[in-house]
């Protein structure tokens, strides 16, 4: 499932904005104030931008109350709701005919039902579920869409393949995935193994 090509056309010109916004702040990279031309962000530039004003959530409120690019006031209502926005390391478990799967891993007891922007996100990701990826999650409307994603092409192993086809199993039958930005629903108590296992997993060591 994916946007409407105007939503699609509408998130991107607010992302655009608030990625401008937020290098303009933090220099990140060089700004409009040091060249007189607008930057052209990369994917993965958009993204270290974004990763940059993580550390700096007063931005946002910033951007909202001065409004510098004169945005609408059904944009500002979305803009707001972007304080809510989930930035993480997810695994991508199942791909739905509405909707994918993804786990947070930082609080595996979340989630979540994501939608694509133009493209289908199992057109996407080209490698089959369970995937590691990260990206941020951004409320949008009725629904949850993903940035930049960027995938761990290392296949998951089957100390966590488990616990998750368990979790993923278990948010779409018993309906606590959060599909719409008001849903809050987390994993049962008994399914406490499982998200204690993803949630205490750690990489095993290379050896030197």
């Amino acid at each position: 499932m994916l946007l409407s090509p105007r939503d699609a056309e509408a998130f991107f010109k607010l992302q655009g904005l608030w990625i401008f916004y937020l290098n303009e702040h933090l220099r990140v990279y060089p700004t409009f104030a040091d060249t007189g031309e607008m930057p052209r962000f990369t994917q993965l530039q958009r993204a270290k931008v974004r990763d940059a004003g993580l550390k700096h959530p007063q931005l946002l409120r910033t951007f909202l109350s001065d409004n510098p690019f004169g945005c609408s006031d059904d944009e500002l209502k979305i803009l707001v709701n972007w304080r809510h926005a989930v930035c993480d390391t997810f695994y991508l478990t199942a791909h739905q005919s509405d909707y994918s799967v993804f786990i947070s891993a930082r609080n595996p007891d979340q989630v979540y039902g994501v939608i694509g922007l133009t493209e289908e996100l199992s057109q996407v990701i080209k490698f089959a579920p369970p995937v590691e990826l990260k990206t941020m999650l951004y409320p949008w409307k009725e629904c949850w869409v993903p940035d930049v994603l960027k995938a761990n092409k290392t296949p998951l192993t089957a100390e966590l393949a488990a616990p998750l086809a368990e979790l993923s199993a278990a948010a779409i039958n018993a309906g606590w995935l959060r599909r719409h930005p008001n849903d809050v629903g987390t994993a049962p108590p008994e399914l406490a193994e499982q998200v204690a296992a993803l949630r205490d997993w750690r990489p095993p060591k290379k050896r030197r």
